[in-house]
């Protein structure tokens, strides 16, 4: 299992991401949560408002695929860490997966 984060400067934006993450069976489940960010972009320090995406899924790169193809930064973070999870989270979400597709 894995844990996939990003984020992006529009509340909309994110709501929509994380739905066809839910809805492409890419993840259970996704949280969205409001951030206050500091970066350098373009020579500059900033600081923004931003909606952090992150959800736990067996397939990290169904996941980043989607994020890529529907976010609007021209560089857009993407974290994947590896978990260790109980089995029967594990096996909830793989299960979840599998009767979805049927």
């Amino acid at each position: 299992m894995y844990k996939v984060r990003t984020s992006i400067d529009d509340e909309r934006k994110a709501k929509l991401i994380a739905r066809e993450i839910v809805e492409s069976r890419s993840a259970v489940s996704v949280h969205i949560k409001k951030i206050e960010t500091v970066y350098s972009w373009e020579g500059e320090v900033v600081e923004d408002i931003e909606w952090e995406i992150e959800c736990l899924t067996s397939c990290p790169s169904e996941v980043e695929s989607l994020v890529k193809g529907m976010h609007s930064y021209e560089l857009a973070e993407m974290i994947v860490e590896p978990l260790i999870v109980p089995d029967s989270i594990r096996n909830w979400c793989l299960d979840w997966c599998e009767k979805e597709e049927s």
